[in-house]
């Protein structure tokens, strides 16, 4: 094969699993799991920091389309932002507007327990692979769109959701509650509540 046809060194992208770890930025992905498994079998509300939380290495797929009857969506954006110092940080945005669950509170600050060596290596590779999601967007009690978690996320949170509702989503199947919470619609900021 001619050396100009060589592109680099690894693997082709379109064979590589992404992952939570591996998000692409601002791409909208949604969990690539089994229909048997639930959401919440793959995240979880870590009680120390009060946040939404999943394992880096938990496979996801690009959002194609959102379909608001699903009431399991969760869609996972990775962003870029500048902080209060002007460094570049990065976090991500979980959009749980469509999610009608609820998510299992987990203490992983507790003192592991090594009687049980298995379940205690798997706690230690859980908690190794944790990332904490730094915004979630979601419906407050009046049905407008709010975001909690990491205000220096905020308008990052703000925009992607815009992107979502512009871009992604299956208008005809959007419940009509839904139909009129638009982020441009939200003036104030909302942050560091936690849901239900």
């Amino acid at each position: 094969m001619p050396n100009k046809k060589h592109e680099t060194d690894g693997v082709p992208e379109r064979l590589r699993q992404i992952t939570i770890e591996t998000l692409p930025v601002e791409t909208p992905c949604t969990l690539d799991i089994e229909p048997f498994v639930e959401p919440q079998e793959v995240m979880y509300i870590d009680k120390a920091q009060d946040r939404l939380a999943v394992d880096a290495r938990q496979p996801v797929k690009p959002l194609e389309v959102a379909d608001p009857s699903d009431d399991e969506t969760v869609i996972f954006t990775s962003v870029w932002v500048r902080n209060d110092k002007g460094e570049l940080q990065q976090g991500i945005v979980a959009d749980c507007r469509w999610y009608n669950g609820r998510f299992d509170i987990v203490d992983r600050a507790k003192e592991i327990d090594f009687t049980d060596q298995e379940e205690a290596w798997e706690e230690l590779d859980s908690r190794q692979h944790q990332v904490i999601i730094a915004a979630v967007v979601d419906y407050d009690e009046n049905g407008e769109i709010a975001v909690w978690g990491d205000p220096v996320f905020y308008d990052a949170a703000v925009r992607m959701a815009d992107i979502i509702d512009e871009d992604y989503i299956y208008y005809s199947a959007v419940k009509p509650v839904k139909l009129k919470n638009k982020s441009k619609n939200k003036k104030t900021k909302k942050s560091k509540k936690s849901k239900g």
